[in-house]
C-alpha cells in the first residue's frame, strides 16, 4: 500500500511491503533529506532473483501517525522509487 508521510520536513510518498525486513530510499531521496549518510556496501537480492545495490543507510525522524519516530533507511542509488522490501 502507500502512505503519504513527513521526514525532515520534506513530504514523502512511500510504497510499503508489510512482509519487508527493510526500507530503501533513493539516493536521491537521501541528499534531499540532508541527513547523515553512513556508508554501507550490500546486495539485496529479491524473490524474482534481481539484485539492489546499497551504498549506505540513514536515519531519518518521519511523523507517522502523529508521532515522530526516527527510522532507518537504507539507500539504494539505483532504486526506481522509494520502498520497502
Amino acid at each position: 500500500f502507500v502512505v503519504l508521510t513527513t521526514a525532515d520536513g520534506v513530504e514523502l510518498v512511500l510504497e510499503i511491503d508489510t512482509g519487508a525486513d527493510d526500507l530503501i530510499i533513493t539516493g536521491q531521496l537521501a541528499k534531499l533529506l540532508h541527513t547523515e549518510i553512513v556508508p554501507h556496501e550490500d546486495n539485496l537480492q529479491f524473490l524474482d532473483g534481481k539484485q539492489l545495490h546499497i551504498s549506505g543507510r540513514t536515519t531519518v525522524q518521519v511523523m507517522w501517525e502523529g508521532q515522530l519516530r526516527d527510522v532507518q533507511f537504507l539507500i539504494a542509488p539505483d532504486a526506481s522509487s522509494n520502498v520497502v522490501s
